[in-house]
């Protein structure tokens, strides 16, 4: 089912939902798809991004909120994922060429171990951007956990969502959209 509901548009999502009985959706698996959609719907463009507070990877603590005035990418990942792997240059390249501009990224993995996370940092050698390991309050907030994976939510500088990309085609990659921003 997530699979299904994660490759439809909010609209159509919720559409769907409101052809369920009203037991359906009441039950278990109804309550568990009107949650998605609502994490669908507040991580879409336009939506305050939900903020986290979570400790990084080096111990320190980060929110999104203390990141504001900057444009920020979420990007989700797992060390056991080689699409996510295979991303990280073109990421680190980005992350070059705009950092000094305002632009960071924080790396949420979705690992289950977090060796294997921090394994996965050490080798990628990504720890000059900022590296998260999924908490309750991000599985709450952002449904990018239960996405094909890589996933990735672009937030501007008063942490709106401007740009998502849930492993589908994108009309604009993050490239285009990061050119974009800091023309």
């Amino acid at each position: 089912m997530a699979i299904y509901l994660n490759s439809l548009p909010v609209d159509s999502a919720k559409l769907l939902y409101t052809q369920f009985t009203n037991r359906i959706q009441k039950s278990r698996s109804g309550k568990w798809v009107a949650e998605e959609i609502n994490k669908k719907k507040q991580n879409s463009p336009g939506a305050l991004a939900p903020n986290i507070k979570i400790e990084q990877i080096n111990g320190q603590e980060i929110s999104l909120s203390k990141l504001r005035g900057n444009i920020i990418l979420l990007d989700f990942c797992a060390s056991w994922c080689i699409p996510c792997r295979e991303s990280i240059p073109g990421l680190k390249t980005l992350f070059n060429q705009y950092h000094s501009k305002g632009f960071e990224i924080v790396t949420i993995s979705i690992d289950k171990k977090k060796a294997d996370w921090e394994k996965a940092v050490e080798e990628e050698e990504i720890s000059n951007w900022k590296n998260v390991l999924a908490n309750e309050e991000i599985n709450k907030n952002y449904g990018n956990v239960n996405q094909p994976i890589p996933s990735q939510i672009l937030i501007d500088t008063n942490g709106i969502i401007i740009w998502p990309h849930n492993g589908t085609e994108q009309k604009v990659t993050l490239n285009e959209k990061l050119s974009e921003i800091f023309k």
